[in-house]
């Protein structure tokens, strides 16, 4: 008889393993990003042409309601596309570019975000110049008391 107690291997899920990737759009307020004009909201349809791009995950394309509580339940939209793989500053552009062929505009010039594993910022481009904001990857965190809500676009 043997003194050793064999444990099963901890099995981590691929999904887990790897590194997120996402292009993230402030939409909340008046000229942020727009859709044909519109605000932008839980019922527009993302043109399939930017759905077949190759480097985005069409069945992850979101919209997300962050409901601050500590501040008057203030709500802050952001639309949200996953990546199949990392990209490069070629891709952003590329993305871009389709984005205002097929309507998508912004007549604030906001920053968006490139993130990599969701709050890590990689980069920043400003939507109608693409003027590039190199940010340092640190993140502060603190107590999230905020709510989501998410819609599958």
């Amino acid at each position: 008889m043997s003194n050793f107690i064999t444990i099963p291997q901890l099995i981590v899920p691929n999904q887990l393993q790897q590194d997120e990737y996402r292009i993230k759009f402030p939409c909340t307020r008046e000229g942020e990003l727009t859709f044909k004009n519109k605000q932008i909201n839980e019922n527009i349809q993302i043109p399939e042409i930017i759905k077949n791009i190759d480097f985005i995950n069409p069945n992850n394309i979101r919209l997300i309601i962050k409901t601050n509580k500590e501040k008057n339940n203030e709500e802050i939209k952001t639309l949200e596309f996953m990546c199949t793989r990392e990209l490069n500053d070629r891709d952003i552009l590329y993305f871009i570019y389709v984005m205002k062929k097929n309507g998508f505009k912004s007549t604030k010039n906001v920053y968006f975000k490139y993130c990599k594993n969701h709050h890590k910022n990689i980069i920043k481009y400003k939507f109608t110049t693409l003027d590039i904001l190199i940010t340092n990857n640190t993140t502060n965190y603190y107590i999230n008391s905020s709510s989501y809500t998410t819609f599958k676009l």
